[in-house]
């Protein structure tokens, strides 16, 4: 089933922003004038699974690039110090579905977005600098009911 088919979209509100083309992130080395925060992230590719662990912003790319997507999969991050939450689901290739959830304690509502693999790095390293990640994408808000199959 699609993920679209399980949520409800209860309202859209365009945040988009222009911001400098990240897309080798991977390849580059941190950048020392970001901040380190308590992040930690978990992972699903396929049986492979990775639970809770801490990461930089090098790892967090690097994880993000090589996840597939033939098989059940996502990563998801966590920044303990502002509670914020982002998990991003690949589709195919170059196809994202990421979500922010919404409030400090889940209500079963999420903003949601699809994309390419260049803004969903880009919306890492923001993640990471606790920037403005969320003027990346044009999310919508949704309702999730139940399980969703990826």
């Amino acid at each position: 089933m699609n993920p679209m088919a399980m949520q409800q979209v209860v309202g859209s509100v365009p945040r988009q922003a222009q911001i400098p083309d990240l897309a080798e992130l991977a390849d580059q080395r941190e950048d020392a004038g970001i901040r380190h925060q308590e992040i930690t992230y978990n992972r699903q590719d396929g049986p492979v699974y990775v639970g809770q662990q801490p990461t930089d912003l090098l790892k967090a790319a690097s994880e993000t690039k090589s996840l597939g997507w033939k098989n059940y999969n996502f990563i998801t991050f966590y920044n303990h110090r502002t509670r914020k939450t982002i998990q991003f689901i690949r589709k195919g290739e170059d196809h994202w579905y990421a979500e922010d959830l919404i409030g400090q304690d889940w209500n079963g509502y999420v903003w949601m977005a699809y994309t390419d693999s260049r803004h969903v790095l880009d919306v890492i390293r923001l993640f990471f600098e606790e920037g403005g990640w969320q003027d990346v994408l044009d999310w919508k808000m949704a309702g999730v009911r139940g399980h969703y199959e990826r």
